[in-house]
């Protein structure tokens, strides 16, 4: 390791593995022993936003099946997570959430990066970090009547954050929030892990797989000593 670098410490609670620079910072989102890829990475941004337009954002979905999975990264050795793969997730309204992953210049890819699609009866919307369209475009210019539902609106976590604590109002994306977006992403891994094909019924409030010893014990993993704590 480089001068300076505490290897140990860097590992953490994860199985310890010999010092790789290529498990360091930022590439270390590429191994299973530290992370899960761009799932666990972008998924949760993008997770984020869908479940916000759900009003799911304390649960869950109901199921999820993978539906294709590929490991080029194993072929060499480079990394370990999928590049690329679909998992589909049902939520108890019958609502559908597909996540895909593809190469660079994939000719099937059907989303574009880092974006959530919403596809409805009236067309569809495209939104990301920096773009908002639709669909036919004029849904973009529907008029809100005072019934519908009106967004959170903030343009600086930080600053919010540190609102609510004055105010003790909710941040617009508080704990709990962060927890179901990343819990999605890790019941889409657990999908993953165990194969195209296997549906997995997930439990949103008790946050388990009902009858389902082997994905529930992907759930969790041992802790390595003595960063056991977390």
């Amino acid at each position: 390791p480089p001068t300076g670098f505490n290897h140990d410490f860097w590992i953490g609670p994860s199985e310890f593995r010999p010092y790789n620079q290529n498990e360091n910072h930022y590439n270390f989102r590429y191994f299973l022993n530290y992370a899960s890829g761009q799932i666990t990475n972008w998924g949760a941004h993008n997770i984020d936003i869908a479940q916000w337009a759900m009003g799911a954002d304390n649960s869950g979905p109901v199921s999820a099946i993978a539906e294709s999975v590929e490991y080029e990264g194993r072929k060499t050795g480079l990394y370990d997570v999928s590049s690329t793969c679909r998992v589909t997730m049902e939520y108890a309204n019958g609502v559908k959430l597909k996540i895909g992953q593809w190469r660079e210049g994939d000719a099937s890819r059907e989303y574009e990066n880092g974006s959530n699609r919403f596809i409805g009866t009236k067309g569809e919307i495209l939104v990301n970090r920096g773009k908002l369209e639709a669909t036919p475009a004029g849904l973009l210019e529907t008029k809100l009547k005072a019934s519908d539902t009106r967004l959170y609106r903030s343009d600086d976590h930080v600053n919010n954050f540190l609102e609510c604590i004055r105010t003790r109002d909710t941040p617009i994306s508080d704990v709990e929030i962060g927890h179901r977006s990343a819990s999605v992403c890790n019941v889409a891994t657990i999908a993953l892990k165990l194969g195209p094909g296997r549906l997995l019924k997930w439990d949103p409030v008790k946050e388990e797989f009902p009858g389902d010893a082997e994905a529930n014990a992907l759930r969790s993993r041992p802790l390595r000593k003595p960063y056991d704590l977390i």
